[in-house]
């Protein structure tokens, strides 16, 4: 071997991808992250979105549930040839049988019965029911040495206000108009008198207010959204 050479070059060496990788690992970590904290920003968002679609599901079937009850309401109704609606006969019972009488009625006085809305007036010495809702109004009033108990009742053709437009099952049956009854008892008839006006204005707002309740939709519970 005569010789030996040695050659430097300037060639670069190739680089490694390790770097690379690092980087890679780095970036699909980041992204991964960034992934998790978009799907926890938008989970609340998803639950209070579900929340509020079964709202206003429910208030749906709500209102739909109330619509039909007001048709059902009003299906037994009539109504004019202008399309006015015209109020429904209603039936009134103040007792089933004779024995849910007050014992109080076997004394053949008048008696205002407030549990069951009715006023008790003694005829040819029968204890005879009134309900309240059949009676318009009682007044009393001195002559003398008497006092005298004027109860009116509910009657066709009284009169054309919107209060008295009170529908009647038989317009040609008989009819009784009112009731006077005479005592020297004045302190007794003034406070029947009172009771009376009392019960009836009771009555009238209760149906008022039932009135009032058939037209309101439940609402359901809120949820907060956060």
């Amino acid at each position: 071997m005569d010789s030996v050479s040695f050659y430097f070059g300037d060639e670069e060496e190739p680089q490694r991808p390790v770097k690379e990788k690092k980087e890679a690992k780095s970036s699909a970590v980041a992204n991964r992250n960034v992934t998790r904290t978009k799907l926890r920003a938008e989970r609340p968002t998803q639950i209070n979105e579900g929340a509020e679609a079964r709202r206003r599901e429910h208030q749906k079937e709500l209102a739909g549930k109330k619509t039909k009850e007001g048709l059902d309401r009003f299906a037994g109704t009539t109504g004019d040839d202008n399309g006015v609606t015209q109020k429904k006969f209603k039936r009134f019972e103040s007792y089933k049988r004779d024995n849910q009488l007050p014992t109080r009625v076997k004394d053949l006085t008048v008696y205002v019965d407030q549990k069951a809305s009715t006023v008790i007036v003694p005829i040819m010495g029968r204890p005879v029911p009134f309900h309240i809702n059949t009676i318009k109004n009682a007044s009393k009033s001195d002559e003398g040495e008497y006092a005298y108990l004027r109860i009116n009742f509910l009657s066709p053709g009284q009169g054309v206000g919107r209060k008295d437009d009170q529908p009647f099952e038989d317009l040609s049956a008989h009819f009784l108009r009112n009731l006077t009854l005479r005592s020297k008892d004045n302190d007794r008839l003034a406070q029947i008198a009172q009771d009376i006006t009392e019960l009836r204005k009771n009555a009238l707002r209760r149906e008022q207010e039932k009135k009032e309740m058939e037209d309101v939709v439940e609402q359901d519970k809120l949820v907060e959204i956060r």
